[in-house]
C-alpha cells in the first residue's frame, strides 16, 4: 500500500513556554542564546523569527521552528521540563508525522466534507432563528415606547404558552432574575418604599431605572428559547 508522509511538525516559543510552565520572555531569551551559541549559519535552519498578536490585538515577536528546535532547548532544561519537551513533540509527530494511507487520507477528507455540512447547517439555523425573530417583532406592535412593546412581547409569549397574562409575567420576572442574578420583586418593593409609592408596574419600574433594553432582551430569549 502507497505510504503518503505528512511534512514535519512545527512550533512556536509560546507553545514551548505553555509546555514548559516557563515566562514567554525567558524562553526567548533561551532561544536567542542558543542562536548566538550556534552562529547565524545553524541557528537559520532551525529557528525562525515570526510574530504573533495577544487578546487585545498587538503584535510581539516570538520563534518558529521544528523538531530539531525543540530538541536543541529541551537539552538546555532541567530533567523533568525536557521530558515534557519532549513528550509534546512526541504528541505532534503522533498527529502530523505519521504516515497516512489511501483510505486514511479518504476519511480525513470524508471527515472534511461533513465538518463543512455541519458548519452550512448550523448557519441555517442561525438564518431561521433570525427570520422567525423577525416574524415575532413584525407581529408585535413596536409603535410606542419599550413599556408598550414589552408588555406586548409578553402578551405574546403569555399567547404562545396558552397561560395567564399574570402567569407569563411570573416566568419573565424568573428569567429575568436568572439572566442578572438579582431580585425584581425585592427591587421593587425598596423602589416603592424609597419614594413612598403605592404602587408600580414591572415595565414602570424597569423604565424608571432605565433596564428596559434589558427586560427586551430577556423577553426576546422567552419567544425564541425553543431556536437559542
Amino acid at each position: 500500500m502507497d505510504q503518503l508522509i505528512i511534512s514535519d511538525v512545527k512550533m512556536t516559543s509560546l507553545d514551548i513556554a505553555e509546555v514548559t510552565g516557563k515566562r514567554h520572555d525567558n524562553v526567548m531569551s533561551d532561544i536567542r542564546k542558543e542562536i548566538k551559541e550556534l552562529g547565524e549559519e545553524t541557528s537559520l535552519l532551525i529557528f525562525k523569527e515570526s510574530t504573533y498578536k495577544n487578546s487585545r490585538g498587538r503584535e510581539y515577536p516570538c520563534y518558529e521552528f521544528g523538531k530539531d528546535g525543540a530538541m536543541q532547548l529541551a537539552l538546555k532544561y532541567d530533567a523533568k521540563t525536557r521530558y515534557e519537551v519532549i513528550k509534546y513533540v512526541e504528541r505532534l509527530e503522533q498527529r502530523t508525522n505519521k504516515p497516512q494511507s489511501i483510505e486514511d487520507l479518504i476519511i480525513m477528507q470524508a471527515q472534511s466534507v461533513k465538518e463543512i455540512k455541519d458548519t452550512v447547517n448550523r448557519q441555517g439555523q442561525v438564518i431561521e432563528t433570525v427570520n422567525h425573530r423577525l416574524d415575532n417583532i413584525d407581529s408585535l406592535d413596536t409603535i410606542g415606547d419599550l413599556q408598550q412593546r414589552l408588555n406586548a412581547m409578553v402578551r405574546r409569549y403569555a399567547q404562545g404558552k396558552g397561560i395567564s397574562f399574570g402567569n407569563a409575567w411570573r416566568d419573565f420576572r424568573t428569567s429575568f432574575n436568572v439572566a442578572y442574578r438579582t431580585n425584581l420583586k425585592l427591587l421593587m418593593n425598596n423602589y416603592k418604599s424609597k419614594h413612598n409609592l403605592k404602587s408600580l408596574t414591572m415595565p414602570q419600574y424597569l423604565s424608571l431605572v432605565e433596564r428596559l433594553p434589558d427586560a427586551i432582551r430577556v423577553a426576546d430569549k422567552m419567544l425564541n428559547k425553543e431556536l437559542v
